[in-house]
């Protein structure tokens, strides 16, 4: 965003009317660089989603460890969920296999 900003203001050619930012929550020092872009050029209109900063996005679980916990939860051996989803039976697992697998097994 910072970078837009910046690229817009050093550019007193863009014809650019709108941005829209509107999931983007803001900084305060942002809010300021917007503040002052709106005032050197009247007509740009800038959306954003307010001021609240940088928020984190929650840590992905590792999915090793849900499917461990899965098969663990069922009381299965590795070998046996392996055999689920090998389903031409050619005692190896294709990429495409795994997914499809993982899929009808529900796990998440």
């Amino acid at each position: 965003m910072i970078a837009i900003l910046r690229a817009v203001q050093k550019n007193a050619n863009c014809s650019l009317e709108e941005l829209a930012f509107t999931d983007i929550t803001i900084t305060e020092e942002i809010g300021r660089m917007i503040e002052e872009l709106k005032s050197s050029r009247p007509g740009l209109k800038i959306c954003h989603g307010g001021l609240g900063g940088v928020s984190k996005a929650k840590p992905r679980e590792d999915p090793m460890i849900v499917l461990k916990r899965y098969i663990e939860e069922r009381n299965l051996r590795l070998v046996d969920f392996f055999n689920q989803v090998d389903k031409d039976k050619s005692l190896s697992v294709s990429p495409a296999e795994f997914r499809t697998g993982l899929k009808k097994t529900n796990v998440p």
